[in-house]
């Protein structure tokens, strides 16, 4: 059984065409690491939700690089996705672009990502420019 969302997601049409095994794990249908960014132990950050199995990272061109064209735009267009259907996926957040969207902060939008200590936010990976980093709940 291919559940709707992911069915959505995976469309010829959609507005970001996701792998059906990729949809499956950001939506929490499978708990399998097909997507080899959803989990790992994050030593050099304790407080991350890829030990706990919460997160994944979406990478769009290549990590270190800042995406151009089309990876930038379907990047843009699988956020705003991710904004919009949160509360019926558990999303908790999205980092994106250097900004970041919470859903106990909703009201404010996208606000700057600042690294949170951790991460150079002017950084292609440390900012999340070169991947989406989805948290849920």
């Amino acid at each position: 059984m291919i559940y709707p969302l992911v069915k959505e997601m995976a469309a010829v049409g959609a507005p970001v065409r996701v792998p059906v095994a990729v949809a499956c794990r950001i939506l929490g249908f499978s708990k399998q690491g097909y997507y080899n960014a959803c989990w790992d132990p994050h030593a050099w950050n304790p407080t991350s939700d890829h030990p706990k199995g919460r997160a994944c990272d979406i990478v769009f061109g290549s990590l270190g690089h800042f995406p151009k064209g089309t990876d930038k735009t379907n990047g843009d267009r699988l956020a705003e996705w991710l904004v919009t259907n949160a509360d019926t996926w558990g999303v908790n957040y999205v980092i994106w672009q250097g900004r970041v969207w919470n859903s106990a902060r909703a009201n404010q939008g996208w606000r700057p990502y600042t690294g949170g200590g951790i991460y150079n936010p002017a950084d292609a990976t440390g900012g999340h420019f070169d991947h989406i980093h989805l948290s849920q709940h």
